[in-house]
């Protein structure tokens, strides 16, 4: 049995993923699938294979025997290429040097020292939302603001910069398969473009202070970080850092509100949210594989026969959903405790931006239920994106009558 690209984009697949992950998972720890660009690929479905998949660094590596990135084809352009020279396509010795020089920005205290910060513009938001009149968006009118201005701001994206970069990047969006990909590559271009013109301003003292502006002068200090090392980093903390957590902000609110009891239960104390967020990423698992591993070493993985050569992607949605690591998982139980989810991976490449993700989903959660005691559906509904690999929402209409 092999599964296809429709199987994962269906509107079916984005109401309620659990019902294809099932089956994939009583296909086997690891499956076959055919995806766009791609091709044919392993995909390990159970948290076993999963978990086992992404800490065998060596066997399992982000870059092909001839150093290219896996999964970029050589006739995508320059700049995708570029771009994708990150710590997230790298393996070590570079992974770590270039995780090392910003890995201090993501720890827990820097991150928690933002609360206040996030918190205020939550409110400002939903202020902002609620004049706009009895119903609104909460995607494009919250959601999405409040990563979008935390994560420009941590990096230093200039003000009169941001509109240009993120309406580029949210057309990424649309992004569903080969077709579309072609025509995202210009945008793309344009975004590198953008972020060049950042570190030129960095580099004239007329940018704003944040994460560029200490890479580059780390870089005039002798850190080994090369401009495009910099400018591929921005790249993805920015697109990376906005549009994941956007996806788990909008998917969480959809959630609670189709859910009465658990909404229920969160509303009786602000001290549960916490371990409501970690319920929450694993339920909604809006990044739903790793990006593609290239087999180094053939042989035995879990039943099936690898190939060195081989491509195969670690199924994080599926493990979160594995009734062997998990009573009743297609149950949303905010009280689940402990909750060893896979949303933000695991092993080298556990995502840097999970304390930031966590605090920015907890925020926005508390200060919408604070501020919406009444919050329901509104009139217009809700409608998924059928992006690939992500699962999020283009639209989440809501009221507080």
């Amino acid at each position: 049995m092999q599964f296809s690209s429709k199987d994962f984009t269906s509107e079916r697949f984005m109401e309620s993923p659990d019902e294809l992950f099932a089956k994939m998972r009583n296909a086997g720890p690891v499956v076959s699938a055919r995806l766009p660009v791609l091709g044919n690929v392993w995909m390990a479905t159970s948290s076993r294979a999963v978990t086992a998949m992404l800490k065998d660094d060596s066997r399992f590596t982000t870059r092909k025997r001839n150093g290219a990135v896996s999964g970029l084809q050589w006739w995508m352009p320059a700049s995708i290429r570029l771009l994708a020279d990150n710590m997230l396509t790298t393996d070590e010795p570079d992974h770590r040097r270039l995780r090392g020089a910003v890995d201090q920005a993501f720890s827990r205290r820097p991150v928690m020292d933002l609360e206040n910060r996030i918190r205020n513009l939550a409110e400002d938001l939903l202020d902002s939302a609620l004049r706009a009149g009895p119903q609104f968006d909460l995607v494009s009118l919250y959601a999405s603001q409040i990563p979008l201005s935390v994560i420009c701001e941590l990096i230093g994206l200039r003000r009169e910069t941001r509109h240009s970069f993120f309406k580029k990047a949210m057309a990424l969006n649309n992004v569903q398969g080969l077709f579309s990909l072609v025509f995202g590559f210009a945008g793309v271009g344009a975004m590198r473009r953008i972020l060049i013109d950042e570190l030129t301003a960095v580099r004239a003292g007329s940018g704003d202070p944040g994460l560029l502006s200490d890479l580059v002068h780390a870089q005039e200090e002798g850190a080994d970080i090369s401009d495009h090392e910099i400018i591929a980093m921005m790249f993805l903390l920015l697109v990376a850092g906005h549009m994941t957590t956007t996806h788990m902000i909008g998917a969480s609110a959809l959630v609670l509100l189709q859910n009465a009891e658990a909404l229920k239960w969160l509303r009786e104390g602000n001290d549960r949210f916490g371990m409501a967020v970690e319920e929450l990423l694993r339920f909604v698992s809006p990044v739903q594989f790793s990006k593609p591993r290239t087999v180094q070493t053939g042989g035995e993985f879990f039943g099936v026969e690898l190939q060195a050569g081989d491509q195969i992607m670690a199924g994080l949605a599926s493990a979160n959903m594995d009734p062997e690591k998990f009573d009743e998982p297609r149950k949303l139980d905010l009280e689940r405790h402990p909750n060893p989810h896979l949303e933000f991976g695991t092993g080298i490449h556990f995502c840097l931006g999970h304390q930031l993700a966590r605090l920015e989903t907890k925020v926005a959660l508390e200060v919408l239920l604070e501020r919406m005691p009444n919050l329901t559906l509104g009139e217009q509904g809700y409608r998924w994106n059928r992006r690939l690999g992500l699962r999020g929402l283009e639209r989440l209409s809501v009221s507080n009558d």
